[in-house]
């Protein structure tokens, strides 16, 4: 299944929207808690597998800057 960008935000994009470190955000990665893929030396998770309350926020953000 293919996925466009819209689905897929930054490790720190989500830092800023939920208010913690980039440093907390990669630990939940590594604890599994999100899906993710890696891009080059970085990560960007999928916006579904996150809280549905922040999913909700950036969706709608994204869908507005379109």
């Amino acid at each position: 299944m293919q996925t466009s960008n819209v689905d897929w935000i930054t490790t720190k994009e989500l830092a800023v929207i939920k208010g913690v470190s980039e440093r907390a955000v990669r630990k939940a990665i590594s604890k599994n808690k999100y899906v993710i893929r890696k891009c080059s030396k970085s990560y960007e998770i999928l916006v579904t597998s996150l809280e549905e309350n922040v999913g909700e926020k950036i969706t709608a953000s994204k869908k507005n800057l379109l």
